[in-house]
């Protein structure tokens, strides 16, 4: 006797669909013009952006990365990468004060900062694609996984 298995037709077209595509400069410029804008305004210093580059896999590189997740018709992650002297030098720039250790505490602010840069992307994209923010995280040490449907992403 044959066993055939049944699968919604919602879950066959996702196991049907094409894998997702490598993200295109027109949906990631807003995101890196957003954290380049919000945190010159915060930090009150000019900021520059590193070089945007294909991340294969689905480790961070960077041993501090805010990450928000993006749903809507875009769909995915936004992650700034950093280095733990840049995240305390960050975080103590906001807290008013020097900052030794990325607690809970010390990750609020950076956390909040993501939301505001996410905000003012979204601003730019909005006429084009509706997006809102997903669930937002921090990724302390290297390297950490981060499991999504695609296995590769950019990081700035």
């Amino acid at each position: 006797m044959e066993t055939k298995t049944v699968v919604a037709p919602e879950i066959e077209q996702v196991l049907v669909s094409p894998p997702r595509s490598i993200p295109k400069a027109e949906h990631l410029e807003p995101f890196v013009a957003a954290a380049r804008d919000v945190l010159e305004q915060e930090l009150g210093s000019e900021v520059e952006s590193g070089k945007l580059a294909l991340a294969n896999g689905t480790c961070t590189t960077h041993e501090v990365t805010a990450i928000i997740g993006i749903t809507g018709q875009l769909t995915g992650m936004a992650m700034y990468g950093m280095s733990e002297e840049t995240a305390l030098a960050i975080v103590g720039q906001l807290m008013g004060s020097p900052c030794d250790e990325l607690d809970d505490l010390a990750l609020s602010p950076m956390l909040t900062s993501c939301s505001e840069i996410f905000a003012v992307s979204t601003v730019s994209i909005g006429h084009q694609w509706k997006c809102r923010p997903g669930s937002e995280s921090c990724c302390l040490g290297l390297p950490k996984r981060s499991s999504t449907a695609t296995s590769s992403g950019c990081m700035v």
